[in-house]
């Protein structure tokens, strides 16, 4: 019995020395980490880090240790100092814990909760991420430093439910990922491991130069892939990707040794049900999808091979089909039917000029409307080659017959008859009679009614020729707003395949042309008149590589408050640049004529205007214009009306308000019958005198000149009459003041 006590005693001590040592554990190297942790951080990245919490515990994870950051915030500098490039409410990492006794740390396990990412590539293409030390700077700066403390030893990483944004502006592309779960499995210390990936996406948008090629896309993906790690070679084995519906499974490896991708892989979708491929048509699955009749089927596959680097790209060829595809609502009495699409891209090595394109066939009836094209395009960069129809009647009165329209009507025909069959060198040698383009495309008696807006086109009729596109006319009304227009459109060819300079010359007229419906609830009229320069605009690009003259004669504008009649003149809109040349127009119970310039070719938005204005109502300038309001505050105390020639240049922040450090400009300003009352000076100034024609002012025919530089205003000394007494005014002041 005295030895089984003893034996006892023993382990009771054990037992809570043991628990002692896992209770003390997170507390002894809690700090050490935290500190090797910030080090760490501040020696990589060229960023501001800022952290929350930080807690270390070894009983969930034992026989591991669980280090974990709350708040985690990644803010750029420089260019993005305003973007947060990632925020991480919960980090978690697992960590081999008889490493935290020597000098490197093992991390075995990195666990993220609800981050947020975003990422951004400027038009220039500089990216938020790139924030990593080079190695250049690290070796200049921390000579002497010790390699880092933590090693990856990584066999599980998780994310769970991350919202992803990515805006690249160089190539004019976006996505957007929410509710996104990523699974990792594996041995990563290892030189090969059979990784297990498992991926959901709740919500896929993909655009594209403004279209969405994927809208609310449900994503998932699970795939097993032998990696060897030590040569960077990455084979697929078992594997589903599924967008929506469509299956699609890889078989092959990619090879990533260095910068260069070496890609061999084919694909294939495993079933062909064509209602599996409409469940990718955003404007169909988000409808009724689940009660749609379908029949048909689809099939797609296709092989990448070669090197993807960055001036070599692989070649591929894709195949895509659908035969006899057919759909009809359950509800609705008629339906499309006869869908047969057979395309092909292919490239057999990898150079760009060597891409094919072929539509060779495309046939669907919309509610017995049929509609047939064909295309063929081939070396689409020496000498874009293309041949090619498009025919088809659409009856716009028989959609409704075929696909919901709740609440929407729409009449009216469009026809389309259009041939072409030539190379690009014929047109740019100007060998009009060797390209072959004919037809036209027309609209007639168009109405489209949703109950908030309707549009209605009289007449669109356009001629397609060698030269050009022909704009015959076009006449429409758009709610309240009526409008004819005609004009041409040149060198689309060279537009569409070499980025080339888009030409158009354009005739525009409008008895009344109503711009409020266009702008959204937070641009309309509720805008403080005080702040906002009548609607809220944001700024906009000007394209470079279109030259478009507008001629335009506008009886009657309505924006916001102001009303504007008799507006003509030229507008040109060139090399990242609108002009308007010889404008003028009535508004403000006066007339307006206009020379000058607004361009987006640098990094700010700028303008260079030469203003001539005649007859301004001066209390109607002050509530219209918030840099009246900032350049002569005063005018909201005034009455009557002034002229004033002013030219003027600044740059513009992303409101299209002056940056007023860069806004220079001289004029004068010229008062017909100004009279100015309830300013304080001038009331205690008649009190003082005991006269109250102190306590207002007239300015009859008074000529004040008047300069602005870099926000700064100086007004020349001027003389009026308050009575029998001259008084001069004149000085400078900060117009940010």
């Amino acid at each position: 019995m005295k030895r089984f006590r003893k034996i006892l005693k023993i382990f009771l001590i054990v037992f809570v020395l043991l628990i002692a040592f896992l209770i003390s554990v997170p507390f002894i190297f809690k700090d050490k980490i935290v500190e090797m942790v910030k080090t760490e951080v501040n020696k990589q990245v060229n960023a501001s880090v800022d952290f929350g919490d930080f807690s270390l515990s070894i009983f969930s994870s034992f026989p591991n240790l669980e280090f974990s950051i709350q708040k985690v915030s990644v803010v750029g500098k420089d260019e993005f100092e305003r973007d947060t490039l990632a925020y991480l409410p919960d980090l978690r990492t697992v960590i081999n814990l008889m490493s935290v006794f020597g000098d490197e740390i093992k991390i075995r396990e990195i666990i993220l909760n609800q981050p947020s990412v975003n990422l951004l590539v400027t038009k220039d293409g500089k990216a938020n991420w790139d924030i990593a030390i080079s190695d250049t700077t690290q070796t200049e700066e921390a000579a002497d430093t010790a390699a880092s403390p933590f090693r990856l030893a990584l066999k599980n990483l998780e994310l769970n439910d991350a919202v992803i944004k990515y805006d690249d502006r160089s190539m004019d592309m976006a996505a957007f990922l929410e509710g996104f779960d990523f699974a990792l499995s594996g041995d990563l210390s290892d030189t090969y491991t059979d990784l297990d990936i498992k991926m959901l996406v709740d919500s896929l948008t993909y655009n594209y130069e403004g279209v969405d090629y994927m809208k609310k896309t449900k994503v998932s993906f699970d795939a097993g892939i032998g990696a060897d790690l030590e040569k960077s070679v990455y084979t697929f084995k078992e594997n589903n990707l599924k967008l929506n519906l469509v299956e699609l499974n890889f078989d092959g490896k990619v090879e990533m040794p260095a910068d260069d991708i070496a890609i061999d892989l084919k694909m294939s979708s495993p079933q062909t049900d064509f209602k599996e491929l409409l469940s990718l048509v955003p404007a169909i699955f988000m409808t009724d999808f689940d009660g749609l009749k379908t029949s048909g089927t689809f099939g797609f596959n296709g092989t990448i091979n070669g090197v993807y680097g960055e001036k070599t790209m692989p070649g591929f060829d894709f195949a895509f089909n659908v035969s006899n595809g057919y759909l009809k609502y359950p509800d609705l009495p008629s339906d499309v039917k006869n869908i047969n699409i057979d395309t092909k891209l292919s490239n057999k090595d990898g150079n760009e000029d060597h891409t094919i394109i072929n539509v060779n066939a495309f046939h669907l009836e919309m509610g017995g409307n049929p509609v047939d094209m064909k295309l063929n395009v081939s070396t689409p960069v020496s000498d874009p080659a293309l041949s090619g129809w498009l025919k088809g009647k659409i009856d716009l009165a028989t959609v409704a017959l075929f696909y919901p329209m709740e609440g929407t009507k729409m009449t009216g025909r469009i026809t389309s008859d259009v041939e072409f069959d030539g190379k690009m060198s014929q047109i740019e040698q100007e060998k009009y009679e060797d390209f072959k383009a004919t037809g036209k495309i027309s609209c007639s008696g168009i109405v489209y009614d949703d109950g908030t807006d309707k549009i209605n086109v009289d007449t669109a009729w356009m001629e397609v020729s060698p030269r050009y596109f022909d704009l015959k006319t076009l006449s429409a009304l758009m709610g309240e707003s009526d409008f004819k227009m005609d004009g041409k459109i040149e060198n689309f060819m060279g537009y569409a395949f070499r980025d080339e300079l888009l030409k158009g010359t354009f005739n525009f007229k409008s008895g009344f042309l109503n711009l409020n419906p266009f702008l959204s609830e937070d641009e309309s009229t509720a805008a403080t008149p005080a702040t906002e320069d009548t609607a809220a605009v944001t700024a906009f690009e000007v394209p470079e590589n279109i030259d478009f003259t507008l001629t335009s004669s506008i009886g009657r504008l309505l924006y916001d408050k102001l009303e504007i009649t008799a507006m003509q003149g030229e507008v040109v809109i060139a090399g990242g640049k609108v002009s308007m040349n010889n404008v003028n127009m009535n508004l403000l119970d006066g007339r307006l004529g206009m020379n000058g310039y607004y361009a987006t070719t640098g990094k700010d938005p700028e303008v260079k205007f030469d203003l001539n204005i005649q007859d301004f109502d001066i209390r109607k300038s002050f509530d219209a214009f918030n840099t009246v309001q900032k350049i002569a505050p005063m005018a909201e105390k005034c009455t009557g009306k002034f002229g004033m020639s002013f030219s003027f240049s600044s740059f513009l922040n992303n409101a299209m308000e002056p940056l007023m450090n860069t806004l220079n400009g001289t004029g004068n300003i010229n008062t017909k019958n100004i009279v100015i009352s309830n300013i304080s000076v001038l009331e205690k100034a008649g009190e003082y005198l005991k006269k109250d024609q102190f306590k207002t002012m007239k300015l009859v025919n008074a000529l004040i000149k008047f300069m602005i530089v870099d926000g700064n205003i100086e007004v020349e000394p001027f003389t009026t009459k308050v009575d029998q007494s001259e008084i001069t005014f004149g000085g400078k002041q900060s117009i940010d003041q």
